[in-house]
């Protein structure tokens, strides 16, 4: 199974792609980056840029092309503090989606942190001890305290480089009352944090309650790297666990306070967009390494990105563990489609169950045969796939989705049947004229109008979601079907939906449909 992971950060827009292997562990298979400044005068105006959602929109739709290309099946994107506190950031989100047909969860600044800190833990050792991990990003601040196996505390602090560069430092090179009013306001909010953290552990002032600080992200790896240039003359070369002593970091900064952006462009390991955020997050770093007493900062390479990959895993592990181990290609791929788009499961396998069940009990009306019946069953797992894009005309948005899901070991008329499947499991009946059905020869119109017909009754049979039909039986004759449900509770709602849902049926069978329901002994005409 292949994950795509999109982060939508205040300063960049980051991709991850890669293969969750049958131990559930993530192999990286391609990563892609675009800065595209998103939070530029955002935490001053409240909005995102239209200019800057213009360009968002064509890497986030890019990227998406990318992971498609490269067979992702399902694609978990994250926004943070630009469009969590923007204004417009709910307009951002919806097109997004309505361009690139990728949904966006926006995650809070603890969520952000949890993420962060459980991506570090499998990244970093700590040596067997606390970790105190610091993500400093464009809009907010992220500092955990965890040990390899715990996340003993969290916090999210508005004091990201982007945020505060518009807030202070409005001269080039910064007047020095500018930093140092950036570095009393950071001070402050870390102090605050710092010891809330300790006190979740029951320490006060001076006592030692971590054993090293674990930085990660681009403004501390871009600030270490420098720092490396500056103190080796040479690249660094590794980033993951590389130690890089405070001094280090402070000899940077005074070099840099003294900076223009234009000098500070021209420094080595610095991206030239970070020229102009530079000076802050330096700031933000050092006066947090001084506030918690630190002499020395691990590098980790793995953030945000990694920790949504682990949190899908942790939360999905049992499903993921049985669909990895489903031998059958056909059936996992279905699986994993239907992940994709969200589907209710629980309601998409009762209905399939359901279906396959009457496709049973009426085997000598159709005479279909057990391919067929295996179309059925996934057509029902697939159903309802078109929710991911809307309630309304869900079984058309459905058609589009199935049709390009690239289902593997599924010839491409096996793929239109399961479209029609789900175009036809509501709505209206089946017509020549209609697009897809029509194009299909007529033994496949016929088999998608019978397979069409008993989705559309077991969709209805479970109306509720709520699996309150158990099973049923049937008993036909020359005019009528009469089928008898075992239920757990009130059926009302089940047979009202299956009613109305028999049209189809009633038409490509020549039979009347009729419902009795069942408890234990006693039936009951519906």
């Amino acid at each position: 199974m292949k994950l795509a992971i999109l982060d939508i950060g205040t300063n960049s827009i980051h991709l991850v792609i890669g293969e969750v292997m049958r131990d559930l562990s993530f192999q990286v298979l391609d990563r892609a980056k675009d800065m595209t400044r998103l939070g530029d005068e955002t935490f001053r105006t409240g909005f995102l840029p239209e200019d800057t959602i213009a360009r968002a929109l064509n890497v986030v739709r890019r990227f998406h092309r990318l992971a498609e290309n490269k067979g992702a099946s399902r694609f978990l994107a994250v926004a943070t503090s630009a469009v969590r506190e923007a204004h417009n950031g709910g307009d951002f989100l919806e097109r997004v989606l309505e361009k690139t047909g990728v949904r966006v969860r926006v995650l809070s600044g603890e969520d952000e942190a949890r993420m962060i800190v459980t991506a570090v833990q499998h990244a970093v050792d700590f040596g067997g001890g606390r970790a105190l991990v610091i993500d400093i990003g464009g809009g907010s601040v992220e500092l955990g305290l965890a040990d390899q196996e715990r996340i003993l505390g969290l916090a999210s602090l508005k004091l990201g480089a982007e945020r505060l560069r518009e807030t202070f430092l409005t001269t080039d090179p910064p007047a020095r009352e500018e930093t140092q009013a950036l570095a009393r306001y950071a001070d402050d909010g870390f102090e605050t944090a710092i010891e809330t953290l300790a006190r979740a552990l029951g320490r006060g002032a001076g006592e030692k309650w971590f054993d090293r600080v674990v930085g990660t992200s681009g403004t501390i790896v871009s600030l270490a790297t420098m720092a490396h240039f500056a103190e080796t003359g040479a690249p660094l070369d590794s980033v993951n666990n590389h130690h890089v002593p405070g001094e280090w970091f402070r000899r940077l900064h005074k070099t840099l306070l003294g900076s223009s952006t234009e000098d500070r462009a021209k420094i080595k390991g610095l991206d030239p967009q970070r020229a102009d955020q530079i000076v802050a997050g330096s700031t933000i770093l050092v006066t947090f390494l001084k506030r918690a007493g630190a002499d020395a900062l691990v590098l980790s390479d793995r953030a945000l990105r990694e920790g949504v990959v682990h949190d899908f895993l942790a939360r999905n592990r049992r499903r993921l563990q049985r669909d990895l181990k489903e031998p059958n290609l056909r059936r996992r791929s279905v699986l994993q489609v239907a992940r994709r788009y969200e589907v209710e499961l629980g309601h998409a396998e009762h209905v399939a169950r359901l279906a396959l069940e009457l496709f049973d009990e009426t085997q000598k009306l159709h005479a279909l045969e057990a391919a067929d019946r295996e179309l059925l069953e996934y057509g029902a797992l697939l159903h309802d796939a078109g929710y991911h894009v809307n309630y309304r005309r869900h079984h058309r948005h459905g058609m589009y989705l199935i049709r390009h899901a690239d289902l593997g070991g599924f010839t491409p008329r096996e793929v239109e049947i399961l479209a029609n499947l789900a175009r036809y499991h509501r709505g209206s009946l089946p017509k020549k004229s209609h697009e897809g059905i029509g194009e299909l020869p007529p033994a496949d119109r016929r088999r998608v109008e019978v397979l069409a017909g008993l989705l559309r009754i077991a969709d209805g049979l479970d109306r509720s979601h709520n699996g309150v039909v158990r099973h049923f039986s049937c008993k036909l004759d020359e005019t009528t079907l009469t089928l008898t449900v075992t239920t757990g509770e009130d059926p009302e709602l089940e047979l009202w939906a299956a009613r109305r849902k028999s049209d189809l049926f009633e038409k490509v069978f020549g039979r009347a449909l009729r419902f009795r329901k069942a408890r234990g002994e006693a039936g009951q005409e519906s």
